[in-house]
C-alpha cells in the first residue's frame, strides 16, 4: 500500500477523531491520569507474527559509520508497544498527508518483525529521514540522541492529527491564582493541540521550571516537555570540596594554630568526620588529645558564632568563612571571650582566640587565661637583664616546637611566674621594672566599630577607672558575671608595645601558622548512580555570570535561582546521559560508570505530578557509545522475549544485562510498570 492509497482510506476529521478516542480502551481498561490516554497492550502483538518471522532478532547493515542509527532502529523495535501500534495498523487512521515516515517506518518494522530475515539494509529508511534533516545525508558519524530525536519529531509530524494548529499561538501563561495541577492541564492541553499523536501519548513527559529573582524575590513558573531527558552526570555543583581547611587552636593557646588541609572530602562530610579523620592520622601532632572541640566561623576578622559539628562541609563552603577549632576543657565552660591581638599601629589579628570560663570564674581567671596566649611574645617580667633571653621563654620556645605535647609542665610554669609576678606581694618590686615597660596593654573594643574601645588594664594589676565605673567592679577577684553585659558587644583586645624591651622582636609574630595537610583523602567513586543524577538534576542552582536571568519586575539581567521538576512521566521514559559536554570550546566525554536499576526504577521521590503513585519502571532498552567523539561506536542491548541481547550493527547474540552497568551506557529506555 502506498502512501496515496492510506489517504484515500482516511474518513472525514470528526469520524477520525472517533477512530482515535477508541485507542484508550485497549484491553478494556480505563487511563488512570488524564496524562494517559491510551492504553495499548502489545501482549497481542503475538497475533501477528508467524513462525518464521524475525520477531525483532535480526542485525542491521552498518552502510558506513551509521552505527548511531543502527542503535536507535534496534532500541525503538523493541518498544512493544510503538511497534503493536503499526503492526496492528492503527497508525493508519493517524497518518497526515504532511510526511512519508511514518509509512517509512512501518515498512521498516514489518521486515524487523513480520518478514523471515536475519539481517536488513536500512537505506531506504535513512534517505526518507535525511530529506528532512540533512545532516545524516552523508555517511559521517553521527549522534545516536540527535536522531532519536529527530524520529521521534518525524513521527509525530507525520501522525498528529492537527498539523495546523499552534503554528501563531503561544503557549499560555502561569495562571498564579490556580492550582500547579490545573495549571499543567492548561499546558498538557495546549500540547496536544499541537502534538496529539501516538508519540506524545508514549513518550511525553512534563516538567515544571521555577526561576527566582536573588533581588527581588519574584518567580517565574512554567511547564515544558520532553520527549527524550537529558540527564546531567554531573551538574554544576561537584560532589567533592578539594582543599578544604580548617584551622586547630591547640589548648591555652599557646602553640601555633595549625591549618589542617583535606586534599579531597565529600560534600555531605562533616566536621564531625574531619575530627574523626584526624585522630587517625600518625603524623598529626594532637592525634591524642582531640577530645571535644568548639567551631568558631569568622569572616573578616570577626568572629560569627559558633557551629555545630554536624554541619556539612556543602553548607560551609557556600560562604568564605573560616572555621577555627578550639579545645572545650570543660562542659560547664559556657562564656566564650574572643581575644584579639595587634601590633600598636598595626591591624587587627587575622583571628580571634578564645577564652573559655565558667559562671564560677573571676576576672583573675581570664588575666591568667589571657598571660597563658601572651607569654611567649615577651621576656619574663621576673628576669633582672631583660637584654638576655629567661629560662622560661626558653623552655616555651621548645614547648612549641618539639613533639612533647604534655602541656602541664609549661602551664605550671608560666601559673608560677604568673602568681610571683602578679599575686606577689613580696616581689612586686621586682616587676616594677616590667610594669614601667609594660609590653602590652588590654583593652575592650566595640565589636562593630574597632576604634571605640575603653580600656581595661595598663599594667595588668589594675582594671581601669572606666570599666569599674561601668561594671562597679572593684578588682580581678570580682565574678566574671560582673563583666558579661559589657562583653555581649565588646571583645578583648590586647595590643603590644614594641618599643618596649620586654617584646621578644625576633620572635614576634601574631599570624604565624604551622600547615598540616592531611593524608586522608576520598576516592571519587568511578561509578556514580542513577538517583545521584536525578537529586543533582532536580536540585536548585544559581544563573549567574553570563547565564543571568531577565527579571521581569527588575527589569534588568540578575543572578537567579533555577530548580526543575519533574511533573509528569510517560509510558515510555527515555532518559539521555549528558557525556559530551563542551569544555573549553572542546567536546570531551564523561567517561564515568553509571549503576542502574535493571528492574523496579522509582521515580517516586523525584515527582510533584499527581500521578506519583505510578512511579516503578522496568529498563527495556539501552544505547551504548564506546570511544571518543572522534572515533567512537554505538550498539544498543535489548530486551526481547524476556532475553536481552546486544544489537551490534549485523551481529546480534545473547548477552548479560549486568555488564551494561558502565561507562558506555548513554541512552536508557524505561516502560512504566503500570498504565
Amino acid at each position: 500500500m502506498n502512501f496515496d492509497d492510506i489517504f484515500d482510506e482516511k474518513k472525514e476529521k470528526e469520524d477520525n477523531k472517533k477512530e482515535r478516542s477508541k485507542l484508550s480502551l485497549e484491553g478494556g481498561k480505563k487511563p488512570f491520569s488524564i496524562y494517559t490516554r491510551r492504553i495499548i497492550n502489545p501482549e497481542e502483538l503475538k497475533n501477528y507474527l508467524k513462525d518464521y518471522s524475525a520477531k525483532g532478532l535480526c542485525g542491521t547493515q552498518n552502510l558506513g559509520n551509521m552505527c548511531y542509527m543502527n542503535s536507535v532502529i534496534t532500541s525503538l523495535i523493541n518498544c512493544n508497544e510503538l511497534i503493536y501500534y503499526f503492526i496492528k495498523g492503527d497508525y493508519k487512521k493517524d497518518i497526515n498527508n504532511t510526511s512519508e515516515i511514518p509509512i517509512k517506518w512501518n515498512e521498516l518494522i514489518n521486515k524487523y518483525w513480520i518478514e523471515e530475515t536475519s539481517i536488513i539494509n536500512p537505506e531506504e529508511f535513512k534517505d526518507i529521514i535525511s530529506q528532512k534533516y540533512p545532516q545524516f545525508n552523508d555517511y559521517r558519524q553521527q549522534d545516536a540522541n540527535e536522531f532519536l530525536i529527530s524520529l521521534l519529531n518525524s513521527l509525530n509530524d507525520g501522525l498528529k492529527s492537527n498539523i495546523n494548529y499552534g503554528n501563531n499561538d503561544e503557549a499560555p501563561l502561569i495562571d498564579e491564582n490556580k492550582s500547579d495541577k490545573d495549571n499543567s492541564k492548561i499546558y498538557w492541553n495546549y500540547n496536544l493541540k499541537i502534538n496529539d499523536s501516538i508519540i506524545t501519548d508514549l513518550f511525553c513527559g512534563q516538567l515544571k521550571q521555577n526561576i527566582t529573582c536573588s533581588e527581588c524575590g519574584e518567580t517565574k513558573q512554567k511547564f515544558e516537555f520532553f520527549n527524550i531527558l537529558n540527564l546531567p552526570i554531573d551538574k554544576k555543583e561537584n560532589n567533592y570540596v578539594n582543599n578544604f581547611q580548617l584551622f586547630y587552636v591547640p589548648k591555652y593557646g599557646i602553640r601555633r594554630t595549625i591549618r589542617i588541609v583535606y586534599k579531597k572530602m565529600r560534600n555531605e562530610t562533616t566536621f564531625a568526620k574531619c575530627f574523626d579523620i584526624l585522630k587517625k592520622e600518625d603524623k598529626f601532632l594532637y592525634k591524642d588529645k582531640i577530645d571535644k572541640l568548639i567551631i568558631n566561623k569568622t569572616s573578616n576578622k570577626r568572629s560569627q558564632g559558633f557551629i555545630d559539628n554536624k554541619m556539612t562541609l556543602e553548607e560551609c563552603n557556600k560562604n568564605r568563612n573560616f572555621y577555627f577549632c578550639y579545645d572545650l576543657l570543660n562542659e560547664k565552660q559556657d562564656i566564650k571571650i574572643p581575644i584579639y591581638l595587634k601590633k600598636e599601629g598595626d591591624t587587627l589579628s587575622q583571628y580571634p582566640i578564645f577564652i573559655f570560663l565558667s559562671k564560677e570564674d573571676t576576672l583573675d581567671n581570664l588575666r591568667l587565661k589571657i598571660y597563658y596566649i601572651i607569654r611567649k611574645y615577651f621576656y619574663s617580667p621576673l628576669k633582672n637583664e631583660v637584654h638576655e633571653v629567661d629560662h622560661l621563654t626558653i623552655e616555651i620556645y621548645k614547648y612549641i616546637k618539639n613533639k612533647n605535647i604534655n602541656d602541664e609542665p609549661i602551664i605550671k610554669s608560666i601559673n608560677e611566674e604568673y602568681k610571683l609576678s602578679f599575686k606577689s606581694q613580696s616581689l612586686k618590686d621586682k616587676v616594677k621594672l616590667f610594669i614601667e615597660n609594660i609590653p602590652f596593654t588590654i583593652y575592650l573594643f566595640n565589636n562593630n566599630n574597632e576604634k571605640d574601645k575603653m580600656l581595661f588594664t595598663q599594667n595588668f594589676i589594675e582594671l581601669s577607672d572606666e570599666i569599674k565605673e561601668k561594671t562597679n567592679i572593684n578588682n580581678f577577684d570580682n565574678s566574671i558575671q560582673s563583666l558579661l553585659d559589657i562583653l555581649n558587644n565588646y571583645s578583648l583586645l590586647i595590643e603590644f608595645n614594641f618599643h618596649s624591651e620586654y617584646i621578644n622582636k625576633y620572635k614576634f609574630n601574631l599570624n604565624i601558622i604551622t600547615k598540616y595537610i592531611c593524608s586522608y583523602e576520598e576516592k571519587e567513586d568511578k561509578k556514580k548512580t542513577l538517583e545521584e543524577c536525578f537529586k543533582n538534576f532536580i536540585k536548585e542552582e544559581k544563573l549567574d555570570k553570563g547565564e543571568e536571568w531577565d527579571c521581569f519586575k527588575c527589569k534588568k539581567k540578575v543572578n537567579a535561582k533555577k530548580k526543575i521538576e519533574l511533573y509528569y512521566l510517560p509510558k515510555i521514559f527515555i532518559i539521555c546521559f549528558t557525556r559530551f559536554n563542551k569544555i573549553n570550546n572542546n567536546l570531551k566525554k564523561n567517561q564515568d560508570d553509571i549503576d542502574f536499576k535493571i528492574e523496579n526504577l522509582d521515580m517516586k521521590e523525584y515527582m510533584i505530578g499527581p500521578d506519583k503513585e505510578h512511579s516503578k519502571y522496568n529498563l527495556f532498552a539501552i544505547i551504548q557509545h564506546y570511544g571518543t567523539i572522534e572515533n567512537g561506536h554505538y550498539t544498543s542491548i535489548c530486551k526481547n522475549n524476556e532475553i536481552w541481547y546486544k544489537y551490534d550493527d549485523s551481529k546480534i547474540y545473547e548477552i548479560d544485562i549486568k555488564e551494561a552497568q558502565n561507562s558506555n551506557a548513554y541512552i536508557l529506555f524505561y516502560r512504566r510498570q503500570t498504565d
